[in-house]
C-alpha cells in the first residue's frame, strides 16, 4: 500500500460509521470503563482467520460461550493465500470482524492503517507479558506498542526421510545444501525418489520464507541493519541460492514445487515419494501420524543445511490475534483474545495446549515449556532437542516489521518465480526486487 493509498484508507477509516467506537474511545473502553467483560454484547463476536482447522475453531469459540457468557459466531474462515487481500477489503468496507489472525508480517502495515488496536490499555496485559517469551513479545510489537497475543509460533526445520536414506546408503542426513544435492543425486540414481526434494516455492507467502531460510543457511543476508536491500549489491547469496534452485527444478527438485505450499510438501512427504524439503516444525506431527502418511516414524527432524560460512540457519515465525479498530466491543473482543491466545476462565492454557498436544503448533507462553505432556507429545513425532538446537541459528527479520514489506513481498512472489523459471534473468530480477524496496521505503517515509 502507497503513501498516497494509506492516507486514503486512513480518511476512510476516520469516516466511516463502522469505526465509530474506535473515534469515540477505544482506549476508556479498554481500561475498563466501557462494555464490562462479563455483559452479552450487543452482537456475537466474529473471529476472522484462514482456514485451519475449522472445526476445532469452532469447538473452541463455543467453549468460550460457556465459559464466559460472550457469544461468538462461528469462525469466518478465508484460503491462507487469499486472507490478507480479503481482510485488507474488509478493513475497508467496514465488515466488522472483532478479532483477526495476523501474521507478523502484516503487522507493522494493519498497525500503521490503524486497522487494529493496540492492547496495552488493558488492565491484565502486564501480567500477561511476565508469561511470554520476550522475543514473542518483540514480534507482536509495532512502535513501542503490543497488538495481541500468540495465537502459534514455529521455526523452520528440515525434514529428511531416513528410510531413503539408508537404502541409498547414507548413515546421517546432509550437514551443509552441496551435500543434500549430492544425496539427492544418489538417491534418483538408485530409483529411490523420482525427484528427491521438494520445496515449497508456491507464488504467495510460502516463496519468500523458503527463500529466506535457504539464504540464511547458505550465510547470507537479504536486507541490512537499516532494512535496506543488499542483495543485488554486496551480498551476492540470493543469487546463488536462486541458481541452485534453477538448476535442479525438474532433475533432483520436484516441479510440483511451484505450485506447493506447506500442505503440499506434507503430503509429498506422508507419501513417502519425497526425501528431503524444510517446513515448520509442527508439520512433522502429520507427516509421523500414521492416520495420515504412509510412512509415519521414517520421517526425521534435522538441522537446516548449512555451507562453508555457517553451520544452520532458519526462520521463525508468530501468528497473533488481535482486536480490530472496527470492533464495537473492545472489552469482550480482549476476553476472546486471552482465551484463545492465554488462559481461560479456569486459569488453564485451554486453546494454546490443545494446539500444541492435537496438531503440534509451537507456542511462546513460558509456562508451557515446561508441560510433560507437551513435551511427551513432540518427542513422539518431532525432536525437542534439535529444535531448541535449531532456535541458535534463527536469524532475526526486522524488515519484515516495516509498513512497506507486505507489499515488497508481494511483488517479490512472481518476481522470484520468474526467476526460478528462467523467464526473466536472476540478475534483472535482483534489480527489480530491490528497486521495488528503495522505492516502497521512500513512499512510506
Amino acid at each position: 500500500m502507497k503513501k498516497v493509498k494509506k492516507g486514503f484508507v486512513l480518511l476512510l477509516i476516520l469516516l466511516s460509521t463502522t469505526f465509530v467506537c474506535f473515534a469515540n474511545g477505544t482506549d476508556e473502553k479498554a481500561s475498563g470503563k466501557g462494555t464490562s467483560a462479563t455483559q452479552k454484547p450487543i452482537a456475537p463476536l466474529k473471529l476472522a482467520g484462514w482456514s485451519y482447522e475449522v472445526d476445532t475453531v469452532d469447538a473452541n469459540l463455543k467453549v468460550f460461550t460457556e465459559q464466559t457468557g460472550i457469544s461468538a459466531d462461528s469462525f469466518y474462515s478465508f484460503p491462507s493465500n487469499q486472507f490478507h487481500d480479503k481482510m485488507v477489503t474488509s478493513f475497508i468496507g467496514g465488515a466488522g470482524y472483532d478479532v483477526i489472525y495476523v501474521r507478523d508480517s502484516y503487522l507493522a502495515e494493519w498497525a500503521s492503517a490503524g486497522w487494529i488496536i493496540p492492547v496495552d490499555g488493558f488492565a491484565d496485559t502486564a501480567s500477561i507479558k511476565a508469561n511470554l517469551s520476550q522475543g514473542a513479545i518483540d514480534q507482536m510489537t509495532y512502535d513501542g506498542k503490543l497488538y495481541g497475543l500468540p495465537y502459534y509460533a514455529g521455526r523452520r526445520v528440515f525434514a529428511y526421510n531416513e528410510d531413503h536414506l539408508k537404502k541409498a546408503g547414507f548413515n546421517t542426513p546432509p550437514q551443509t545444501w552441496d551435500e543434500m544435492f549430492a544425496q539427492a543425486k544418489v538417491i534418483k540414481e538408485k530409483g529411490i525418489s523420482e525427484y528427491p526434494i521438494i520445496l515449497d516455492l508456491a507464488k504467495c507467502a510460502n516463496i519468500v520464507e523458503q527463500i529466506e531460510t535457504m539464504v540464511f543457511s547458505y550465510g547470507g543476508r537479504l536486507f541490512d541493519a537499516n532494512n535496506k536491500p543488499v542483495f543485488a549489491t554486496s551480498d551476492g547469496t540470493l543469487k546463488k541460492v536462486l541458481q541452485d534452485i534453477k538448476d535442479n527444478m525438474g532433475v533432483l527438485i520436484d516441479p510440483a514445487s511451484l505450485v506447493a505450499t506447506d500442505h503440499e510438501v506434507v503430503r509429498a512427504l506422508s507419501a513417502g515419494t519425497r526425501t528431503f524439503s524444510t517446513c515448520t516444525d509442527y508439520n512433522l506431527k502429520t507427516v509421523n501420524d500414521p492416520a495420515s502418511s504412509q510412512v509415519a516414524g521414517q520421517v526425521k527432524m534435522g538441522l537446516i543445511p548449512g555451507s562453508a560460512k555457517v553451520k544452520s540457519g532458519s526462520i521463525g515465525n508468530i501468528r497473533l490475534y488481535c482486536i480490530s479498530s472496527s470492533c464495537k466491543n473492545p472489552q469482550a473482543a480482549w476476553e476472546l483474545v486471552k482465551f484463545l491466545g492465554y488462559k481461560d476462565k479456569n486459569g488453564e492454557y485451554f486453546v494454546p495446549k490443545k494446539w500444541a498436544l492435537d496438531f503440534g503448533l509451537g507456542f511462546v507462553q513460558t509456562e508451557l515449556f515446561d508441560d510433560k505432556d507437551i513435551q511427551a507429545s513432540i518427542n513422539s513425532w518431532g525432536d525437542t532437542e534439535v529444535m531448541k538446537q535449531q532456535d541458535d541459528y534463527v536469524v532475526s527479520r526486522p524488515y519484515r516489521f516495516t509498513p512497506w514489506f507486505e507489499e515488497w513481498q508481494t511483488q517479490a512472489w512472481e518476481d522470484l518465480q520468474k526467476a526460478i523459471m528462467g523467464d526473466v534473468t536472476i540478475d534483472a530480477t535482483l534489480q527489480k526486487m530491490a528497486k521495488s524496496a528503495n522505492d516502497l521505503m521512500q513512499q512510506y517515509k
